[in-house]
C-alpha cells in the first residue's frame, strides 16, 4: 500500500469516470476502462493526487489483517 492515496466513498477512476473502493490492475486492464494505463503504479505515475483505495477499503484490509 505504498504511495497509496485514500479518500472517503467511492472514488472515480480517472481515467473512464467509474466509481469504485479500490483502483485496481484489473479494471484498469478490462474493456471497460480506455486501455491506456496498464498498472495501478502507472496510474499513481499519471495522477498522482487520485486516490487509488477508499478509507473504508483501507479499513476493512487493516481489520482483516489484525485477524
Amino acid at each position: 500500500m505504498t504511495n497509496t492515496n485514500y479518500a472517503p466513498g467511492p472514488i472515480k477512476c480517472r481515467e473512464c469516470g467509474e466509481e469504485f473502493e479500490t483502483i485496481e490492475k484489473g479494471h484498469l486492464q478490462s474493456e471497460n476502462c480506455t486501455g491506456e494505463v496498464d498498472d495501478v503504479e502507472e496510474y499513481r505515475s499519471k495522477y498522482p493526487d487520485a486516490p487509488t483505495r477508499t478509507t473504508e477499503m483501507r479499513d476493512k484490509i487493516v481489520d482483516s489483517l489484525k485477524g
